[in-house]
């Protein structure tokens, strides 16, 4: 394989079994996350058509801003028991 195909190539030592450990793929209109064991291949498809964008609290909760300083505090404290 070439160099430059080389930088191309994900791979890793463990399968993603779950969604949570798989990578996504995708050019920004389709997307896959392709997970599972050897003997079961799971595929989670989306095409942005199938999201029509709602629905949508057109009411979002006026206090949220006030908690950003205390979630980012806790995100770079990598304090994510907080959350």
């Amino acid at each position: 394989m070439s160099a430059q195909l080389q930088k191309l190539k994900l791979w890793d030592k463990i399968t993603a079994e779950y969604f949570i450990n798989a990578y996504p793929v995708g050019n920004g209109r389709l997307a896959a996350m392709v997970y599972g064991r050897p003997a079961e291949e799971l595929i989670n498809l989306n095409e942005e058509s199938l999201w029509s964008g709602g629905p949508v609290n057109l009411n979002p909760n006026p206090e949220a801003p006030t908690y950003l300083v205390q979630i980012r505090k806790a995100l770079d404290e990598n304090n994510y028991a907080w959350l």
